[in-house]
């Protein structure tokens, strides 16, 4: 099974098989370095049932969560998983405050067609201040982007970033999203 990730600290590559009651019957670790990449790995799976589970998760060095959600696929016995898409997006870091006027806002990203990278502030009333986009193409790397922001609420702003294909229609990639003050 072939996993793209990104991750912005050593940490663990961890994933799973379940059979359809969801008992565990193989996993495959792998310590993993800060970046975007692609990790190929066989999975081992004792006694598979028609319908399996295959569970991919990013963990920090210690085991524990950092907060990257977890992909989740259904593999029929003697199928191949899905392929991951190759799409993610992550921040990189957590954007923790914003200002009037241009903001560094860096994101990492994988995507497996050309598309864009969309990235917006809104107000507190929910009213779009400032955004900046780039066409990008299939593959995995980090991109800082200078974010315009006017008009910012004392409290309470919105930042998002999405990936979209090349006719700014979503593909699948979560939103980000983070509250700033």
């Amino acid at each position: 099974m072939t996993v793209d990730y990104s991750i912005n600290q050593n940490g663990i590559l961890l994933v799973q098989v379940f059979n359809s009651s969801w008992e565990l019957i193989g996993q495959v670790f792998e310590n993993v370095s800060s970046g975007a990449r692609s990790r190929t790995l066989t999975l081992p799976a004792d006694n598979p049932s028609e319908n399996n589970h295959v569970q991919a998760k990013l963990l920090s060095p210690s085991w524990g969560d950092i907060g990257v959600p977890q992909l989740q696929e259904l593999v029929p016995r003697g199928g191949t998983p899905p392929p991951t898409g190759g799409n993610s997006l992550s921040w990189n870091p957590t954007p923790t405050n914003i200002s009037n006027g241009n903001n560094p806002v860096t994101v990492d990203y994988s995507i497996n067609q050309n598309g864009i990278l969309l990235i917006q502030v809104y107000n507190s009333s929910w009213e779009l201040i400032g955004q900046v986009f780039e066409n990008v193409s299939p593959g995995a790397t980090r991109r800082t982007l200078s974010l315009p922001a006017n008009g910012l609420s004392p409290s309470n702003n919105h930042l998002q970033a999405k990936l979209l294909n090349s006719n700014w229609q979503e593909i699948d990639v979560p939103t980000l999203y983070v509250g700033l003050p």
